[in-house]
């Protein structure tokens, strides 16, 4: 059997992330008991924020919760556009279409879209447990290197 390289083993364990490792733990284990979280994990390029985050979805899906993730755009845009990306794929969908359609709509008045945003993340948390990944959120207002 031929495989891809690097697609069909599992991931290399994280060496020297035991500190952060545990506090994605227990930002996961407190929002599956029902305490909303928020943790940042930001760094120099190279420094595995990237695997972290790939580990705390991991680590979030194996406890029941859902998983929204998303990156950068392949083009500049509106820093929204990765966090629509994230609510609409998944391992459950947050957004459908007729909800990016009315993102559309109000895109004249930001406040507008980051209201529903709000509105359909707080509707959907309070029936299941969410992670919402967003990597390299920096792409979309500066030029990719």
């Amino acid at each position: 059997m031929v495989g891809t390289p690097g697609r069909d083993r599992e991931p290399a364990p994280l060496v020297g992330r035991r500190q952060a490792l545990e506090s994605v733990a227990a930002a996961v284990g407190a929002a599956v008991a029902g305490a909303g979280q928020c943790l940042v994990v930001s760094g120099e390029a190279g420094m595995g924020m990237s695997r972290l985050l790939a580990e705390a979805a991991r680590e979030a899906a194996e406890r029941g919760v859902a998983v929204a993730a998303g990156g950068p755009p392949n083009s500049t845009g509106s820093p929204l556009v990765t966090l629509v990306t994230a609510l609409g794929g998944g391992t459950v969908p947050v957004l459908d279409e007729s909800d990016r359609e009315e993102l559309a709509a109000r895109s004249a008045v930001p406040y507008r879209q980051t209201a529903l945003l709000r509105e359909r993340i707080a509707a959907y948390a309070r029936s299941r447990p969410l992670l919402i990944v967003l990597d390299d959120v920096q792409w979309p207002t500066r030029s990719r290197p």
